[in-house]
């Protein structure tokens, strides 16, 4: 007899994708650089050579991420700057 699985919501989903593409960042030390990120609840990691944004409304506080340097990785979808781009 097979156990029935409830399907996942949207939600779990979506944060489990957020999971597998952060699965190798890593908080960036100097959050304090990125306070006008923070402030909105984002956080930036470290993730290999680059930085990367990553939160709750990131599309909707794309303008803010740009203005901090960060571009748009439309393959990974995500928002990165080069670390050496940082300091």
């Amino acid at each position: 007899m097979q156990k029935h699985q409830p399907q996942q919501n949207l939600n779990q989903q979506h944060y489990q994708s957020d999971q597998s593409q952060q699965q190798f960042a890593q908080p960036y030390q100097n959050q304090q650089d990125f306070s006008q990120l923070t402030n909105i609840g984002l956080t930036v990691m470290k993730q290999g050579e680059n930085l990367i944004v990553v939160g709750e409304n990131v599309f909707e506080n794309k303008e803010i991420i740009k203005q901090n340097g960060f571009r748009w990785d439309g393959q990974s979808k995500s928002w990165y700057l080069p670390i050496n781009q940082a300091a």
